[in-house]
């Protein structure tokens, strides 16, 4: 969900699992992940400001908001391939970002 933090002034997005596939095992999947990103601190990687459960007992996370729609909704959309120098320059970012994660034991 897009959402906007009025004490920092800034939109946020906020992640929650689907409160009816809600298991034990996802719970700790959600934290794990977390806990994970959490520990992330790079250019290309999203990161986590906040982390809780809502009244309704369901967990969420608060990460920054990031315009746009997503890497598969973009390539969908396009009616011709990415010049191969721009398509490079994408597949970097995120390789970067992988690493860093790798970096940290995440990957």
């Amino acid at each position: 969900y897009r959402a906007f933090d009025p004490e920092l002034k800034r939109d946020v997005a906020i992640k929650v699992p689907k409160a009816d596939a809600l298991t034990p095992e996802l719970r700790a999947r959600f934290r794990t992940e977390a806990l994970a990103a959490a520990a992330i601190h790079h250019a290309n990687v999203c990161p986590i400001y906040d982390v809780g459960t809502g009244d309704d007992g369901v967990p969420f996370l608060v990460m920054r908001y990031v315009p746009g729609g997503t890497l598969d909704g973009v390539l969908k959309a396009r009616k011709k391939p990415y010049p191969a120098r721009d398509a490079a320059a994408v597949v970097r970012k995120g390789a970067l970002g992988v690493a860093a994660a790798h970096a940290k034991g995440v990957l």
